[in-house]
Parts: C-alpha cells; structure tokens; sequence
C-alpha cells in the first residue's frame, strides 16, 4: 500500500505541469464557418465589383463586437475580398482592421500586481494584395488604461510574438483593437492563437533574469540575447569594481559591440522601467 501511494504521489511530480490560456477559444477555432462584413456571411459579386452581405451570423464563439467589422476566417472560405490566407495554427483566425475592436470575457480574471505572458501569431492581411500598408493592433484590458501594442507588421507570413507585463489593476475583459493612424489606415491584421497566461515567478526582477539568455560566453566581440524585454531603459558595462565603463542606449538585433573590452569579467546591467538585472560576462580574444 505505502509503495502504491509513494508510486501515485512520484507519478503527480512527474506529470508537466501545464498554464490556462486565461482567453476563451484563444484560437478562434470555435464559431460559424466563416464571417466578413461584420460579422456577416457575404459573397464577392463579379458584375456589381462590391461584397452582397447574405446573412447576419456570429463571429467567433465568446467574442463580441465592440466597433467597427472584425472578422473570423477560416482555410478555403473566402467571403468578399480577402486574401486565401491559411491560419497559423488550426483552421481559422480573426482579421482586426484599423478602427475595430473585439472583445472576450477572461476565464480568470487579470490580479494587479501580478505578472502575464501574452502572445500570439500575427501577420499582413493585404485583401488580395489591394493594401500593402503596413499594420498594427493593440490590446486592452478593462480598468487598465495602459495598452499592449504589437510590432509593426509589414509581411503576410505569420509572426510570433511574446510579451510579458504586470498588470496596473483587476480586470476581467480583453479587447483587440486596429491602429487607426497613419500609416494604419485602411490596413488589417491577421491574428491567431492567442494566448494570456499568469506566470509562477513570484517577481519581475526573477522573471526576467530567468528569461534572458546571453551568448556565446566567453565572447571575443559580440554577445546576443534570446529575449530582452520591451521596456528597457538601457544596458551598463561595469567593471568588478562597479564603475561604468560604457553605455548602450539602442539595442540592434538583440546584440551589442563588445570588441573594445580587454579580456576580463564584467558586469552586464540591464535597466528596465521597473526593475534591473544584473548578469556575468567573460572577454576572452
């Protein structure tokens, strides 16, 4: 019996362990066939040269619209005069053009204080290639005045992003929202497979000291990191004795010149708007 229940309880430990998505059908999986124009089925008319709405239909399940026409897509149902695009993951995901906004109730609801990762695949949508303009969207949550925005999209292959933030106050509901400013106007976004989850590191200080990687280490010239942060301030050079041998304002593509160091350990300091990482580094030429 004590072998059965050291087996049962060796078994929980060795089960992973795996994070809620905290938005509900995150994919856009569930939901109609298809919809364009609101929320609406519709058919491209050859002879007229305009989109005929046919139907009012629901968009993606536990979605709502708040402004303007999103729209959910699905592989090989193409309504009106959008591009024969094939979803990131799965078979369908939504279209977020400039001044339009959906929005979806929380499965658990955001705790200030607390830290989320948030990402999702993102790419161009060009509406047969009739808009090339470059897109973007932002997310915001309800009681929050502060906006997560993604990168400025300018390909019609999917992109991955990731961000991680603290959350300003409580709240229970997510919104997607197209730019609309130039150069946004008149532009779309495809985005898909959304996902919000709440982190287990109980700081931001360890989050992010855990996240970041640097390389190669020993470095003879330049070292690279696999993920910063969005809001950083500036990264330090100091020597052992803690004094300030260079600073870097501008990170371009995730590295930093680091040929005029003598061989030597110093500090890397990474300042971010709330908190700061210190990490070893090794010259060797």
């Amino acid at each position: 019996m004590k072998k059965l229940i050291l087996l049962l309880y060796l078994s929980m430990l060795l089960t992973p362990v795996f994070s809620q998505n905290l938005i509900p059908n995150g994919d856009f999986e569930l939901g109609p066939n298809s919809s364009s124009g609101g929320w609406t089925k519709g058919i491209w008319d050859t002879t007229g040269g305009s989109c005929i709405p046919m139907q009012l239909i629901q968009g993606p399940d536990f979605w709502t619209v708040v402004k303007g026409s999103p729209d959910r897509m699905v592989n090989g149902d193409i309504p009106c005069n959008w591009d024969n695009d094939t979803a990131a993951t799965g078979n369908a995901y939504i279209v977020i053009g400039s001044n339009e906004t959906g929005m979806a109730t929380l499965i658990t609801q955001l705790e200030k204080d607390s830290i989320y990762k948030l990402s999702y695949y993102v790419s161009l949508n060009t509406f047969r290639g009739l808009s090339t303009q470059p897109c973007q969207f932002y997310f915001n949550f309800n009681n929050s005045n502060d906006s997560i925005f993604s990168p400025i999209i300018s390909d019609i292959k999917w992109l991955y992003v990731d961000t991680i933030f603290i959350a300003n106050e409580n709240a229970s509901k997510i919104e997607i929202s197209g730019t609309y400013s130039s150069p946004f106007n008149f532009s779309a976004a495809n985005i898909d497979k959304i996902y919000l989850e709440k982190t287990k590191m109980n700081s931001i200080n360890n989050f992010y000291a855990n996240q970041i990687k640097i390389y190669p280490i020993p470095t003879t010239d330049k070292i690279y990191f696999n993920y910063l942060p969005q809001n950083i301030k500036q990264i330090t050079i100091n020597n052992l004795s803690g004094q300030t041998i260079y600073n870097y304002n501008q990170i371009i593509n995730n590295s930093i010149d680091l040929s005029f160091l003598q061989n030597g350990l110093y500090l890397l300091i990474i300042e971010t708007s709330n908190n700061i990482i210190t990490k070893k580094i090794t010259v060797l030429k």
